[in-house]
């Protein structure tokens, strides 16, 4: 803003007085709303088994449930093939009351993406993809606006800067038009120099994996029809990239978190991330890469059955706990679980080592990725997984 005047020196006095205090009460109300949403204590059975040196688990999740905070959930520890905690409990339906069943569906939004990463680790394995070849090699088109130089590793380590698409797009659209999906994927200008920071490619991940899926695989299926097949299937997992309708009955009747309590929990409430407000705040790359999606300002939308039906590997994912943990498991121990191999060591290497080190971030969340997942020395979600 340039300021010529002492009248304009006021006016931007009172505007970030203004802000501060929108701020304040804004929080203040957030915090208010979070303490009287939270309801009476109730009383659930916790269903399921638990290994006896894990009982404290069971005791928690009892207690997370019966302080009202939670509506219902199931939470799922697997190792080496065997379950050590699987348990679920609570209302998988605030409407009817409806109880959370053993194998009662979730969408679990972004842990499809580390399903992404099991996917592009096998093409890897299998010779059709190489992390450190250019995308252009199977991408011709993908050369457009200066991504000449952008390595398939670059682009699913968060490092590339194509995190929108340049407008808001529907589900729909997504699943009906794929041919246009795929040439505004092709042409999107990097918001940075590619590999250079890196930043959360919240939608796009998804999207730019199902093009690569698409064009390596013999089959040319798409990234939904390849994890149903070569993965879900072989291994018995109860999980889905697009919800078929045929599997709806199963699913629970979220309740959504606003984008506003969102980012008052990530970032208002984190000192230490108050440096991004800016970006967060304003017209912004975060923005942009948040809103791809038309469902941004009201994700209740997603209770529609035709948008749980889109395979969106970045978010339409939908299973149970147990069967995140069970695919997990294999990532969790170097990629074998009891002689099977599901992904070699070498590609563990890539799906195990930070490529976000040393490499600047430009808004949270600032933990590191390798290609494609959360560094699992610091967080061990891709082991334990929990929905609700």
């Amino acid at each position: 803003m340039r300021v010529n005047s002492i009248s304009d020196i006021q006016k931007l006095n009172v505007s970030r007085w203004t802000f501060a205090v929108g701020l304040c009460v804004l929080a203040a109300a957030w915090k208010w709303t979070g303490r009287s949403s939270a309801g009476s204590r109730r009383s659930y059975t916790v269903e399921g088994y638990v290994h006896p040196a894990f009982e404290e688990v069971q005791n928690v999740f009892r207690e997370s449930l019966a302080s009202g905070r939670e509506g219902g959930a199931s939470f799922s520890v697997y190792h080496q093939g065997e379950a050590l905690v699987d348990i679920w409990g609570g209302v998988s339906d605030p409407t009817t009351g409806a109880l959370w069943q053993k194998h009662t569906l979730s969408q679990a939004w972004s842990c499809t993406k580390g399903i992404v990463a099991t996917i592009l680790a096998m093409l890897v394995d299998r010779g059709l993809l190489d992390y450190n070849e250019r995308v252009t090699k199977y991408w011709p088109e993908f050369r457009q606006n200066g991504k000449d130089n952008i390595t398939i590793g670059v682009l699913f380590s968060h490092r590339a800067g194509v995190v929108s698409l340049g407008r808001r797009i529907s589900l729909l659209e997504y699943r009906d038009n794929w041919p246009e999906i795929e040439r505004m994927l092709a042409a999107m200008k990097p918001e940075w120099v590619p590999g250079s920071r890196y930043m959360y490619h919240a939608y796009t991940f998804g999207m730019y994996a199902d093009a690569i899926v698409r064009r390596v695989d013999p089959l040319h299926r798409n990234i939904s029809t390849f994890f149903r097949d070569e993965i879900a299937e072989p291994l018995g997992l109860d999980y889905f990239i697009g919800l078929p309708f045929d599997q709806q009955h199963r699913s629970t009747k979220a309740e959504y978190t606003s984008m506003l309590r969102l980012f008052f929990s990530t970032v208002v409430f984190r000192p230490d991330r108050w440096l991004w407000l800016p970006e967060a705040l304003m017209r912004s790359r975060f923005q942009d890469s948040v809103s791809v999606i038309d469902i941004y300002d009201d994700m209740s939308a997603m209770e529609d059955p035709e948008l749980r039906s889109v395979g969106l590997a970045s978010m339409v994912g939908f299973g149970n706990a147990r069967s995140l943990a069970q695919l997990y498991d294999y990532i969790g121990n170097n990629g074998s679980v009891r002689g099977h191999r599901l992904v070699s060591e070498k590609q563990m290497g890539y799906l195990s080592n930070p490529a976000t080190a040393g490499v600047p971030v430009i808004i949270a969340p600032d933990f590191d990725f390798t290609m494609g997942l959360i560094d699992g020395r610091i967080h061990v979600s891709h082991l334990v997984c929990l929905e609700h």
